[in-house]
């Protein structure tokens, strides 16, 4: 019997609020909304009214934000629903009658509205209410099951065929009566109890299979575990064994050392307490231990020989052990120094090479300034030969060398010395330019023929004087 239908699954949805900052909207959860299958469809409810859907819509859709509840309908074609009850006989044993109908949903809505959880029920009801069905049966002996299925498969047909209306949205299509005598029926339990028992069974062993595929899964990953812990282990052993190996020895050797101290101190007690109990007197000591039959005199002289060998070999032991320490100390330690020798060698000669190449830097770009300096030196001096010589052609042209007996085509081709700082004075300028202005400067020259307003480089004032010394001294001659 086919459960869970044709209403799959019903949820009550709860009221949507509305979210956002700058726009305000009601939006639903889709998590809220089941998934439909290809076969399934969805019926909201709003308010009364009921809204079948495919279940394609957003979360913002005003059905799925106003709605209060959803129902998942099965609607598929043809699903078969089985019924079973009891029909009377001819005879004391009534039959077992199981009819089957194949249903499906034409309307969605309507099966909701209806609230068909129960359809089994409803199609029970309907074979009981089939009329004179108790009197057909009642015709029928035990053995004649068959023939009574056929007659019920045709009264029931059309019986749903007239009366198909009322199961609120649900077609029957096909109807399928079978009647079973009380011993069929008491085989086809058997049979299924016998199904079912197996059923149950090859469950277990499946179940019991699975637990031990997982059982032995778990086995193995638990080997695993181990073996990478026993492998951790083993190398993180071999590595503090490899680090701390000597003082492992040497502590095993001092425990071995305390055990075996340990072991003297009680025999000496036990010998002691025993000495105590013969009243001190080692010869009745030695006496009841040859009575007692443990020691005679020959081995108590031979453990006192082995006993001070077995000292003298520990002790020589010790002192071997500890010389053996000593040097690999020793090796230890003069391998570091020169470890720490060779590196700091090799800071050193990178530190060498590091200054070597900046002492060489510093040289080029010390070359490279003195270079761009004599450069712009023998710029300076070419441009104040240069203002020179035009200084020199501005005086000529001025008539400064008319008195003086000069020639002026040497004056012109003349060419400056580049130590020449300041021109020469060659002329009283002061007799040139008359009783007023006698005994003041020369106006500075621009090196500009006729431009005279003091803009460009010109001589001191004291120039003026010079060049009329110059003058009389040209004129003595």
């Amino acid at each position: 019997m086919t459960t869970n239908y044709p209403l799959v699954e019903e949820r009550v949805l709860p009221p949507t609020q509305a979210s956002g900052r700058l726009i305000r909207r009601r939006r639903r959860d889709l998590g809220e909304i089941p998934i439909p299958r290809a076969h399934e469809v969805l019926v909201f409810r709003l308010g009364e009214s009921y809204v079948a859907d495919s279940g394609r819509r957003g979360g913002d859709d005003p059905l799925l934000c106003d709605a209060t509840s959803v129902t998942v309908v099965d609607t598929s074609a043809g699903v078969p629903i089985t019924v079973e009850t009891e029909v009377p006989s001819a005879e004391a044993e009534p039959f077992a009658l199981k009819v089957t109908f194949a249903c499906t949903v034409t309307d969605p809505v309507a099966v909701v509205q209806a609230g068909l959880n129960d359809l089994p029920g409803v199609l029970l009801a309907r074979v009981r209410a089939l009329p004179r069905l108790s009197e057909t049966s009642g015709r029928y002996r035990l053995t004649q099951a068959q023939d009574l299925s056929h007659a019920l498969t045709a009264r029931l047909t059309a019986y749903t065929e007239m009366e198909d209306a009322g199961l609120y949205g649900v077609t029957l299509g096909s109807v399928a009566a079978t009647v079973l005598s009380p011993e069929a029926v008491a085989k086809l339990q058997r049979q299924q109890d016998e199904e079912r028992r197996r059923m149950e069974a090859a469950e277990e062993l499946r179940q019991i299979k699975i637990t031990n595929a997982r059982l032995q899964a778990e086995l193995k990953e638990m080997e695993e575990n181990l073996r990478r812990q026993a492998q951790s282990q083993e190398h993180l052993t071999r590595t503090q064994q490899r680090r701390f190996g000597y003082a492992e020895a040497e502590e095993n050797q001092a425990h071995e050392q305390t055990l075996a101290a340990g072991q003297a101190h009680f025999q000496r007690e036990q010998a002691m307490a025993e000495a105590r109990a013969i009243d001190g007197d080692p010869l009745a000591a030695d006496q009841m231990a040859r009575m007692r039959g443990e020691i005679s005199s020959d081995d108590a002289a031979g453990r006192l020989r082995a006993d001070t060998a077995l000292r003298r070999d520990r002790r020589h032991a010790v002192e071997a052990r500890k010389y053996e320490q000593d040097l690999i100390e020793a090796r230890l330690t003069r391998e570091d120094e020169r470890e720490t020798t060779r590196h700091r060698q090799q800071l050193e000669r990178e530190e060498r090479q590091g200054t070597k190449e900046l002492e060489a830097q510093e040289r080029k770009e010390r070359r490279e300034d003195e270079k761009a300096t004599a450069e712009e030196e023998r710029r300076a001096r070419a441009m104040q030969r240069q203002h020179d010589h035009e200084l020199r052609k501005e005086l000529i042209a001025r008539g400064h060398f008319d008195d003086q007996y000069i020639p002026a085509e040497a004056m012109l081709s003349q060419e400056p010395r580049a130590q020449d700082a300041v021109v020469a004075p060659v002329t009283d300028a002061s007799a040139r330019l008359g009783p007023a202005h006698r005994g003041k400067a020369i106006p500075p020259s621009t090196g500009t023929r006729g431009d005279g307003d003091g803009s460009g480089p010109g001589t001191s004032d004291g120039t003026a004087d010079d060049l009329g010394d110059v003058g009389e001294e040209e004129r003595a001659r």
